[in-house]
């Protein structure tokens, strides 16, 4: 799970190339600034993993900053690789 690497931010790409607005925050940013994907990832789990509040909170940041475009094209956010009940967090409070 090495989270924001080149692999990550190409299926970003791959969303923007068929039309949509895509966004993919960097949920490691805070554990590990600079750092590169694996060692950000071996933060995260070195620390037991993103606090659930925190990650709703990024999730909601991000949502609201990509609707704050009011583009007329479809959004998406994507993490691939996020595991189950952290997806199911970060989707439980959206319509």
């Amino acid at each position: 799970m090495p989270g924001y690497d080149e692999d990550t931010k190409e299926i970003c790409r791959r969303f923007a190339a068929h039309g949509y607005n895509a966004l993919m925050p960097n949920l490691y940013s805070r554990e590990a600034p600079g750092a590169s994907p694996d060692d950000a990832a071996a933060a995260v789990r070195a620390a037991g993993g993103v606090p659930d509040d925190r990650l709703v909170g990024d999730v909601d940041a991000a949502m609201q900053r990509l609707k704050s475009f009011r583009l007329q094209r479809k959004g998406c956010l994507t993490w691939p690789l996020l595991g189950g009940r952290q997806s199911f967090l970060a989707v439980a409070d959206f319509p």
